[in-house]
């Protein structure tokens, strides 16, 4: 065959390993209903649909009815809400699928060639594998069709007169859609001041020839630009509208800080701890480093537009999260633009003579990639778990999640026509808008911007730590009539549990594993709390039908939440009760026999405790937990060589001082002194600061009557420069022990 037919085959392989990305885009995109605040925006969508009016103050809460409210998402909110009605949950799944397709699809042609199309597809495979995280029903994800349009059109079509139109209009759609529209200009910006540098400046190497400008291109982006900030405008609130998101980013620095350390969206994708770790964001890391080799292998050529672009949002991902698929459309668009212009003769001196052998190494890269994918995509698509509404299998792709949503207690408020104003968990607040409003209005829910950091801190002091003073006050200042805790993936925080439980005002109406309900005890709820008020004193756990289960893989989540409920409310018998079903359906369910064992310990029952520990360890051997806990059990049923081999364990594994200061307790508790002393100062090495364990182990050493050793070890104590005074009176009351031994 001759090399042109060679050339053909190539090409269509490498047609083929992109199409089959794809293929498994298509299918990803339409992973199952399951983000928090898409119910806030369907209940908006929904409001305006039906009214006709944009609100411009609060209109679903009950803690800031009333106050202002940029709404800068709400032509998306009117999109999201007609597609469910229409075609319900398919319908969202659609218009997932469809826009985030489109969105590759745009990426795919910025880095279109002929002869590089396989390395174009290896490159998306990467940022289809960092994009895919944001593969959830949000405005996020019209942001980023928006962000590849405009690369696309100035990297590939600014020449041509529509592009300045289509800009004008992408940046109008934008604007109404999501808060990140500030990015349209800004593209814009670097682009004019990297051709302006290079037409004023003289700059290194060949930096002002690569990605020069024509007059008409430089001309036509600072008008661009121009025309964008007045497209910003195009917005229900105007001036407003359009610098609400540049008020919201310099907020961030002040009280709305505490949002970064509570959302898990907002936390840093690399810190100091994670930077090395390869499991975590592997693929945006990957990104990072085969886009800082390229710059550098084309250093001589760099485009000014490509790096500004990929400094500023690579600034921009290691804020947040949210914000690393904006960095990997960066690093996509500069590792393409500079693989283009680096002199590979240069740098890798080796030429194909016989073409068709180059031509197969592609065929078989093509097949790899493909393969590869292929692969990727049978471990994805058997993602799942089981549905206990059904007992069967849900798989994570297709339909509405259902370990995501407190649905079955939003369905009780429902189903009992309970209105009124309800404190309620942060994750929760958007699913009720969603299912009870108008019924019902919440406390909070995921506008943070709006609700501000100083509420959020009150919030905090009540869901986390059950502040009494605040809810009450809180209750008194917005007129609470109910509170709904949601548990469906995360636990419910023991100390607020307690507080609502305990106290005379609030009753128990609905308790399971999705969420728990309760309703202040006034005139309008007393119907309500008369049919169904629970008394967890006469719970009985249910048995499940195993026949039915069959030899699906079960994991009893609802069993372990209602038994941590159980227990924080002071019932360890029903507990208990909870937990033996979850371990009937699920033997080697690790986080029941932890919960097991921890109940276990406080009823002082070491021997039963330390059986569940070491299942727990057994089943999830990287617990540091239960394996701390485990050694702990033997300690405390003076099984002190068990003990001792057991911290042994957990310090080889993890090393650090609390092993370490627990061996030197057992040592002491040994009557081993001289292995407790050599355990101390390798704990109080690690733990110069450490007093307590210190003041504790050298306590137990003077009760033995070794008054020299323990001499030693309060010596050590005032090392760590706390109470001095306590340690001062225990080393008299050595002292005096001494001079009487005497």
């Amino acid at each position: 065959m001759s090399d042109r037919v060679w050339e053909k085959i190539s090409f269509y392989f490498s047609v083929f390993a992109v199409s089959v990305l794809f293929g498994y885009a298509l299918f990803v995109s339409g992973v199952e209903v399951r983000d928090l605040d898409l119910w806030l925006h369907l209940a908006t969508g929904k409001y305006i649909t039906q009214t006709g009016i944009i609100p411009q103050t609060d209109i679903l809460s009950c803690s800031i009815a009333g106050k202002p409210w940029v709404n800068h998402e709400w032509l998306f909110q009117v999109i999201l809400y007609n597609l469910y009605r229409m075609g319900g949950t398919q319908g969202l799944i659609i218009g997932q699928v469809i826009l985030t397709t489109a969105t590759l699809g745009m990426l795919l042609l910025i880095g279109y060639s002929r002869l590089g199309i396989l390395w174009t597809g290896f490159l998306l495979t990467v940022v289809e594998l960092v994009y895919q995280q944001r593969f959830t029903h949000r405005p996020d994800l019209f942001s980023l069709f928006f962000f590849a349009a405009y690369i696309l059109i100035l990297s590939r079509h600014l020449r041509r007169r529509w592009s300045l139109w289509a800009i004008i209009f992408l940046q109008i759609i934008w604007t109404n859609t999501h808060g990140f529209f500030f990015f349209g200009p800004l593209l814009l910006l670097l682009w004019f001041t990297a051709e302006f540098l290079r037409r004023r400046v003289k700059l290194p190497c060949e930096w002002n020839r690569s990605g020069a400008l024509a007059d008409a291109e430089y001309n036509r982006v600072g008008l661009m630009f121009l025309l964008s900030l007045g497209a910003c405008l195009i917005n229900p609130l105007f001036i407003n509208g359009a610098l609400y998101p540049v008020r919201v980013f310099f907020s961030l620095s002040g009280e709305n800080r505490i949002f970064f350390t509570y959302i898990q969206e907002l936390q840093k994708p690399i810190a100091a701890a994670n930077w090395m770790d390869l499991t975590r964001y592997e693929y945006y890391k990957l990104m990072i480093v085969l886009s800082v080799v390229f710059f550098i292998l084309n250093r001589r050529r760099w485009d000014l537009n490509v790096c500004f672009i990929w400094i500023v949002f690579f600034i921009f991902s290691l804020t947040a999260l949210r914000n690393i698929s904006f960095f990997a459309f960066a690093a996509y668009f500069a590792i393409l633009t500079n693989s283009r212009t680096i002199p590979w003769r240069d740098i890798i001196p080796i030429e194909f003579r016989d073409k068709k052998f180059f031509y197969v190494i592609m065929i078989f890269l093509s097949l790899s990639l493909a393969a590869w994918i292929l692969n990727y995509s049978q471990d994805v698509a058997s993602r799942g778990y089981f549905d206990w509404d059904v007992f069967s299998r849900k798989s994570e792709y297709g339909g509405i999640s259902k370990r995501t949503y407190p649905y079955g207690g939003a369905r009780f408020l429902i189903q009992q026509r309970i209105k009124g104003n309800f404190f309620n968990d942060f994750n929760s607040g958007a699913y009720l808008l969603g299912t009870c409003y108008p019924d019902i209005k919440v406390y909070i829910d995921g506008r943070t911007e709006v609700y501000g950091g100083d509420f959020f801190r009150d919030y905090i002091r009540v869901w986390s730590d059950g502040n009494k003073k605040v809810f009450f006050d809180q209750v008194r200042r917005f007129h609470l009539t109910g509170a709904f805790l949601g548990s469906p993936r995360l636990l419910i925080p023991k100390s607020v549990l307690r507080m609502l439980y305990q106290s005379k005002d609030w009753k128990l109406v609905y308790f399971d594993a999705d969420a728990v309900i309760f309703l202040r005890d006034i005139p309008q709820n007393q119907a309500v709390i008369k049919a169904h008020l629970v008394d967890l004193s006469r719970w009985k756990t249910n048995t499940e039908d195993l026949w039915r289960v069959g030899t699906n893989r079960v994991t009893a989540t609802p069993y372990y939440h209602r038994a941590y409920m159980l227990d924080a409310l002071g019932y360890s018998g029903a507990a208990l009760t909870e937990l033996k079903e979850a371990l009937r359906i699920d033997p080697d369910y690790a986080d029941a026999d932890h919960l097991m064992g921890s109940i276990y310990a406080k009823r002082n029952e070491f021997f039963a405790a330390y059986v569940c520990f070491r299942n727990a360890v057994q089943f999830d051997p990287e617990n540091q937990e239960a394996w701390r806990y485990m050694a702990q059990a033997a300690y405390d049923a003076n099984k002190m060589e068990v003990a001792v081999s057991e911290y042994q364990d957990i310090y080889k594994k993890w090393p650090g001082p609390q092993p370490a200061f627990a061996l030197a307790q057992s040592f002491v508790r040994l009557k081993k002194y001289d292995q407790g002393w050599n355990w101390l100062k390798t704990a109080h090495q690690l733990d110069p600061k450490a007093f307590v364990d210190i003041l504790k182990i050298g306590d137990a050493v003077f009760a033995d009557g070794q008054f020299a050793l323990a001499k030693k070890i309060y010596r050590l104590g005032l090392e760590t420069g706390k109470n001095n005074a306590v340690i001062a009176a225990r080393l008299k009351k050595v002292q005096a022990s001494l001079a009487g031994k005497k």
